[in-house]
């Protein structure tokens, strides 16, 4: 009597089908879970232009302590620098009128500031700020532009994130330093 197969091949073919249903939604499962991670990974990353930087506010009343990273509202004399709506040296900055919706950094004992317009830059290449000469006439603060700063004690480098000269404020990200050499 021959012996019948029939049922053995369709087991194998039922398995085999399996097999691949399974790989199937191996191969689903494990998209879902790297788009997760993706996701994940994607929320992570931060809104700052650098990792490296902190987030600030700058307002014409307190202003901003860099090197403790606070805007001292106990001792406003201790924040290194503030914001005007009046250009805050002689001679008169002509080409930017006062209180004509400009504003500029000024240092919140009054003193001389010394500042430097990097313009608006991509990415942050500058590392050694040593050879930098400062601007003779205080630059008008402009969003996206990145500014070099000689603070109480020691640098900044500032970005502008946001303007607003109505309420005198000014956002943005910094790096402190107390050498021109940054990390």
């Amino acid at each position: 009597m021959p012996y019948n197969f029939s049922h053995i091949q369709m087991r194998d073919s039922r398995i085999n089908s399996l097999d691949i249903i399974h790989g199937y939604e191996y191969i689903y499962r494990m998209k879902k879970i790297y788009y997760l991670l993706f996701i994940l990974f994607l929320s992570s990353c931060s809104g700052k232009y650098i990792d490296m930087y902190n987030d600030c506010y700058i307002d014409y009343y307190y202003g901003y302590d860099f090197s403790n990273g606070i805007v001292d509202s106990l001792h406003p004399i201790n924040n290194d620098i503030i914001v005007q709506n009046w250009y805050p040296y002689s001679p008169p900055d002509t080409t930017y009128p006062s209180h004509d919706g400009f504003l500029w950094f000024n240092r919140s004992d009054n003193s001389t500031i010394s500042i430097k317009d990097l313009g608006i830059v991509k990415t942050d290449t500058f590392k050694d700020m040593s050879g930098v000469a400062f601007d003779s006439i205080d630059p008008v603060i402009k969003e996206n532009h990145l500014y070099f700063i000689r603070v109480k004690d020691g640098y900044i480098k500032l970005i502008v994130t946001a303007v607003s000269p109505y309420s005198m404020e000014v956002w943005g990200e910094y790096q402190y330093s107390s050498s021109e050499v940054f990390q």
